[in-house]
């Protein structure tokens, strides 16, 4: 596999992204759903519900997934290819 090295000046926009834009709207979102939910319990009783919080979940765990990856980029300890990255995205 051939790993290509990813640009100083890239890396810093990507994580400058992450921090400033993607963490603090999931941690937004998260709250606004609790809110949601404590306003209407209610919610909580509709099947649908339970199969949108799995995916919810999913989404967290992927979330920080993404963001071990952009750590493991700044260290240059990536292990993945370009075309790893592009299925993963």
């Amino acid at each position: 596999m051939k790993f290509i090295p990813i640009s100083k000046e890239i890396l810093e926009q990507i994580i400058a992204i992450w921090w400033v834009i993607t963490t603090p709207s999931m941690y937004l979102t998260i709250i606004a759903g609790i809110v949601m939910l404590i306003v209407n319990p209610a919610l909580l009783q509709a099947p649908w519900m339970h199969v949108k919080l799995c995916f919810v979940l999913a989404l967290i765990l992927y979330h920080f997934k993404c963001q071990q990856i952009i750590k493991n980029l700044a260290l240059e300890k990536n292990q993945w290819n370009s075309s790893r990255l592009r299925m993963w995205n």
